[in-house]
Formats: C-alpha cells, sequence, structure tokens
C-alpha cells in the first residue's frame, strides 16, 4: 500500500492530525542518529509518547488528590 500525497508537508499535516500536537511529531522526529526512518516507526513513537504523556499525567492526577496532610505527615 502506497500513501498518496503531494509533498513532505502533508505527511507532517497528517502525522500531527493523528498526534494532537506538532510539539509531539517534532519530538520524535528530531530523535538523535534519524536521517530517515518508515511511518510505521514514527506512528509507533508517537503512540509510546502518547502513552508516557497520559500515564505522567495520571500519576500527577493522583498525586495532586492525596490530601495535603497525608502527603507531609511523618512516617
Amino acid at each position: 500500500m502506497r500513501f498518496l500525497t503531494d509533498t513532505d508537508d502533508e505527511v507532517f499535516d497528517l502525522l500531527i492530525g493523528y498526534a494532537g500536537s506538532s510539539e509531539i511529531v517534532s519530538e520524535v522526529m528530531a530523535r538523535p542518529g534519524r536521517d530517515s526512518v518508515r511511518l510505521p516507526q514514527v506512528i509507533k513513537e508517537i503512540d509510546e509518547l502518547l502513552a508516557a504523556r497520559k500515564s505522567q499525567a495520571a500519576l500527577r492526577s493522583r498525586v495532586l488528590d492525596v490530601p495535603l496532610a497525608m502527603a507531609v505527615a511523618p512516617v
């Protein structure tokens, strides 16, 4: 299967739409040693980055839900 796109910019626009943020696409594409990459690898790395960010956000949310007295209570 081939993707029918006119330009590389169109591919980036599609990736940004998929990732939801140009920051995420830029972070994946700017990784060290990356001269070329296949589209499935980019999508996999975007998925991994999104999952990691979602996990971090959930952890922060749980930490913020802890009552202050419990957070600073001596052990």
